[in-house]
């Protein structure tokens, strides 16, 4: 069985570039099959855009507000992540401050509780994660909370974010079963 080995594996940063638009109001910058690397959704309203899940690290979240930009002009943005993994999460540290993150109460939960210890998970799987998430002291505080689900109108495109149970869990920790979702259906009024 080959492996690649670490120096030859890419970082785990949002690649630019690579956005696609998949219907009318939804694009995706894609993981190209990179580890630690997630889909991270775009969805544009007339008023406002909703970014999912903007990666890991600064220089992802940096990536994402780029991309973000070739597809939307709208000056209102919001947050909102699957699950409290860094991979998902931490990009959040290089959007613009006034981007309003949403999170279910559970997976806030989870960041109190385990957020920071995950951060140093990751780190510690390779010099090239730990740089990537070098300067993550912190999870971003969300601007809203949500209990079960939250519907989101962005002008034109309403999106419905729902919690599909209770938050990852040290002992369940990809239990897909268990995580903070945003529909991927957007829907124009």
């Amino acid at each position: 069985m080959l492996s690649l080995s670490a120096a030859a594996q890419p970082a785990p940063i949002v690649k630019e570039g690579t956005t696609v638009k998949i219907s009318e109001h939804v694009y995706v910058i894609p993981d190209e099959l990179v580890p630690m690397v997630p889909n991270v959704g775009i969805v544009v309203g007339k008023r406002a855009t909703l970014i999912v899940d903007p990666g890991m690290g600064v220089r992802s979240g940096e990536a994402v507000a780029r991309e973000t930009a070739k597809v939307s002009r709208n000056g209102e943005l919001y947050i909102v992540t699957t699950h409290f993994h860094p991979e998902h999460t931490t990009g959040e540290a290089g959007l613009p401050p006034a981007a309003k993150l949403m999170r279910a109460r559970a997976q806030q939960q989870d960041v109190d509780e385990m957020g920071m210890e995950w951060v140093k998970i990751f780190s510690s799987r390779s010099a090239v994660v730990a740089e990537v998430l070098q300067g993550i002291t912190s999870f971003r505080k969300p601007d809203e909370l949500f209990d079960s689900e939250k519907t989101l109108d962005l002008g034109g495109v309403r999106v419905r974010m729902v919690r599909l149970g209770p938050g990852i869990r040290a002992a369940t920790p990809c239990s897909s079963s268990k995580r903070t979702a945003c529909s991927s259906r957007a829907t124009s009024r």
